[in-house]
C-alpha cells in the first residue's frame, strides 16, 4: 500500500523464517498458516528495492524465491577499544550462560551440567553459572541447580550481566538439538552472539552444525564449536590440559567482532546503500 501510494523505493529487513518449508509440525493448521505467510512474503517482496537479512544462509535460500536485491545487514557492537583479557590460570573454569531457556535450550545446558559433574568427581575443574529471565520449573531447577557444578543465578540486570561476563572464563551460546527446535532456529542470529564476542572471553557454541550461528562462528574461528554431545567431554578435557586455548579463542572472538560487527562501519555501509538507491 505504501509503495503504491507514494511511489517511493522500499528497503525491508527479514529475520524470522516465514518463507521456507524446512520446519517440523504435525498440525495441518500450522502448514496452512505457513503457506499464507509464504505467499504474503512473496507478494510484498516484489515492492522492495532492497531486502536485508541477518544471515548468509537466509539470503541464499530467499533470493532465488523472492528474486529481489538482497544484502546482509550485520548486528553491531562497540569494538573500538579492547577489553582486559583474563588470565586463565584459576580453577574452577567458569562457564557462563546468560539468556532464555525456551526452545529446549535448557536440555543442552543440562547435558553440559552432566558432563561437568562427571569431570568434577575428584577435582573441581568447572562450574556452570546460568542467568535467565525464563520462569524456572521444578524440573529445570533439578537439572541445572545442584549448587556446586551448576548454579542458577535467576534474573540479572544489564550491569550484573556484564559483571558475570567478566567473571567468566567461557561464555556460552547454546541451542536445542531437538528436531523441531533445530529447524525453528536454524536461520536465527541472536543479538547475544555479538554480546559474547564483545566480552573478551572465550566463546563456546553448543548447537546444530547446520545452524547459521554455528556455521558463522566456525568459519570465523571465533568460538569453540560443539555440534555433538559425544565430543563435549573431550572438548572440556582439552581445556583442562591446555588453558591457553581459551586465551586464543577470546582473541579470535574479539577480532571477529571488530572485523565484522563494528557499529560505525556497518552504519556507514547502510547509509551508502540508501544513498545509492536515492541517486
Amino acid at each position: 500500500y505504501v509503495a503504491q501510494l507514494t511511489g517511493k523505493q522500499l528497503i525491508s529487513y527479514v529475520s524470522d523464517d516465514h518463507l521456507t518449508f524446512k520446519q517440523f509440525s504435525l498440525s495441518p493448521i500450522y502448514w496452512v498458516n505457513r503457506l499464507i505467510l509464504r505467499n504474503n512474503v512473496k507478494h510484498t517482496a516484489k515492492y522492495y528495492s532492497l531486502l536485508y537479512t541477518m544471515t548468509q544462509e537466509q539470503l541464499n535460500e530467499y533470493q532465488p524465491v523472492l528474486q529481489v536485491p538482497m544484502k546482509l545487514l550485520k548486528k553491531t557492537g562497540d569494538f573500538t577499544s579492547k577489553p582486559n583479557f583474563k588470565d586463565f590460570n584459576e580453577k574452577p573454569i567458569v562457564l557462563f550462560y546468560g539468556g532464555n531457556l525456551i526452545y529446549n535450550r535448557y536440555k543442552t545446558l543440562a547435558k553440559l551440567a552432566e558432563v561437568i559433574q562427571k569431570l568434577n568427581e575428584e577435582t573441581m575443574h568447572f562450574q556452570l553459572l546460568i542467568a535467565s529471565q525464563t520462569p524456572i520449573t521444578e524440573n529445570i531447577n533439578k537439572l541445572l541447580n545442584d549448587g556446586k557444578n551448576s548454579i542458577l543465578l535467576g534474573k540479572l540486570n544489564s550491569v550484573q550481566m556484564q559483571e558475570y561476563y567478566q567473571l567468566a572464563d567461557i561464555v556460552l551460546h547454546v541451542e536445542s538439538f531437538d528436531l523441531k527446535q533445530r529447524l525453528l532456529t536454524r536461520l536465527s542470529f541472536s543479538t547475544k552472539i555479538i554480546d559474547l564476542l564483545h566480552t573478551g572471553r572465550c566463546v563456546m557454541a553448543i548447537c546444530w552444525r547446520e545452524s547459521s550461528p554455528y556455521k558463522y562462528l566456525k568459519s570465523e574461528h571465533a568460538a569453540i564449536c560443539v555440534d555433538d554431545f559425544c565430543t563435549l567431554e573431550e572438548e572440556l578435557k582439552n581445556l583442562i590440559k591446555n588453558p591457553k586455548i581459551m586465551h586464543h579463542y577470546a582473541n579470535q572472538a574479539w577480532n571477529c567482532g571488530e572485523r565484522n560487527h563494528n557499529k560505525e562501519k556497518v552504519i556507514a555501509d547502510f547509509r551508502k546503500d540508501i544513498e545509492l538507491l536515492i541517486s
